[in-house]
């Protein structure tokens, strides 16, 4: 049900001619649009205000948990990066609206994963477009950020620290590291991570400064993670070696183009990053958008490079 839709995106791109691949891009753009309006509706019709009470009763396929609107950090700079370059006023509006909806969605959820996501993008554009000044922008960027997180009384750093408390990350980690001894070359199976959770806390006692996730999780909040218990060690090297090969190709085309077409391809390369990232923390390949965001990512490392540094001309 995934991996097929997912060759198939990956093969098209590999595919597309010039002109489409700008119009690719924007259906990435429209992804975000739409993740952040049903995301923004969600909370208009319900009753709650804690977006995980939001989410459980309104979940979509796609839009979970919360932190799913991780997706939209991911392909920001793809819609940042079509505000600078499109010269058609009204999409050039589009993709302003886009952000603009993306960012209030953002603040009704208040995820750290989006928010840490958002940082290391935003690290790695400063140190890749202003190395030379890059400790005094990142000094005033954390003065900016703290000016406004209490004037507006976002409350960001103040959730960041509540991490040090809210850790059942680490029960869920330790167990899945824990479980691997179990099934060590090819997993316990695809989706069946919860089942290595169980057995593992089932016997094992932990220090109480860890807090324990007493209900049932599918998924190890890690990508990695994930690949090890589930599909083991091949998984995880299969996993690995796919995703060095991706950042090989877009790394290589991004420091190999100039001008506008590096800005396109910069953009790709670092929602790639934000990926990786995020894989750490949250992502799972259980997520239809998770499987197709990599296929997405494989269809741009492996399209003809000719192709896709004049699909970054395009709409100039």
């Amino acid at each position: 049900m995934v991996v097929f839709p997912g060759l198939l995106i990956a093969y098209m791109l590999t595919q597309l001619e010039d002109r489409y691949c700008d119009v690719f891009t924007w259906g990435l753009v429209g992804m975000v649009f739409t993740a952040s309006v049903v995301c923004i509706v969600m909370f208009l019709k319900s009753p709650y205000s804690d977006a995980g009470a939001v989410f459980y009763a309104g979940k979509t396929p796609a839009l979970v948990v919360p932190n799913d609107m991780v997706l939209g950090v991911i392909f920001a700079p793809v819609v940042i990066q079509k505000i600078f370059s499109q010269k058609v006023l009204a999409l050039k509006a589009f993709a302003v609206l886009t952000l603009l909806l993306l960012a209030s969605a953002l603040y009704l959820v208040k995820s750290r994963i989006c928010f840490l996501t958002g940082v290391v993008i935003f690290l790695l554009y400063l140190h890749h477009f202003h190395r030379k000044n890059f400790l005094g922008l990142l000094l005033l960027s954390v003065v900016a950020f703290v000016t406004v997180d209490f004037v507006a009384g976002l409350n960001i750093a103040n959730d960041l620290i509540l991490l040090l408390r809210e850790n059942t990350r680490l029960s869920v980690w330790y167990a899945g590291f824990i479980s691997v001894s179990q099934h060590p070359v090819v997993g316990y199976g695809p989706s069946q991570f919860y089942i290595a959770y169980e057995q593992v806390m089932a016997t094992t006692s932990l220090p109480a400064w860890i807090m324990i996730d007493p209900r049932t999780v599918p998924w190890a909040h890690n990508m990695y993670l994930d690949a090890l218990v589930e599909r083991g060690v091949i998984g995880l090297f299969a996993l690995l070696f796919l995703v060095y090969q991706i950042y090989i190709r877009l790394a290589e085309r991004s420091d190999g183009s100039k001008g506008s077409r590096h800005y396109e391809l910069f953009a790709i390369y670092a929602a790639f990053i934000g990926f990786l990232f995020a894989g750490f923390f949250e992502l799972t390949i259980q997520r239809i958008w998770v499987a197709n965001g990599l296929f997405i990512f494989i269809g741009f490392a492996f399209m003809d490079s000719a192709k896709m540094e004049s699909a970054a001309d395009t709409g100039k």
